[in-house]
């Protein structure tokens, strides 16, 4: 039995007024969700930082490479005027929010908003 499952798109932001790779937009919102609620309890994280948490907390819901889309996504944010990044060491990034805002409303995500909230809590402790 063949299954006609629609996928929709979300056409990724790029410096310059160009338009980036498609990414499926529920692999786009989980990982847009999980940046910006992490910074929201976190105030800023390294790049470094952003990347080992992704693979350990989203990894389990996405099909492709979280750390290709991951950085995709964060570009995007970055041309939407939502996150700043600045430059320390050699290699890294310091990322943070670029207006605090009041609470996100967060769409629900596969791996479940409380214990996904939870466990960013967990993290961000340790």
């Amino acid at each position: 039995m063949i299954m006609n499952v629609k996928n929709e798109y979300i056409k990724i932001l790029c410096p310059k007024n160009k338009l980036g790779p498609d990414l499926y937009k529920r692999e786009y919102e989980l990982l847009r969700n999980f940046i910006l609620e992490l910074l929201e309890i976190r105030r800023s994280i390294t790049l470094t930082e952003l990347l080992e948490i992704a693979d350990r907390e989203v990894s389990k819901a996405f099909r492709g490479s979280v750390s290709w889309s991951l950085l995709q996504v964060k570009q995007d944010l970055i041309v939407r005027g939502l996150l700043h990044v600045k430059m320390v060491r050699k290699y890294d990034q310091i990322i943070t929010l670029k207006k605090l805002r009041k609470k996100l409303n967060l769409t629900n995500t596969e791996i479940g908003e409380k214990k996904f909230c939870n466990s960013v809590a967990e993290i961000t402790q340790s």
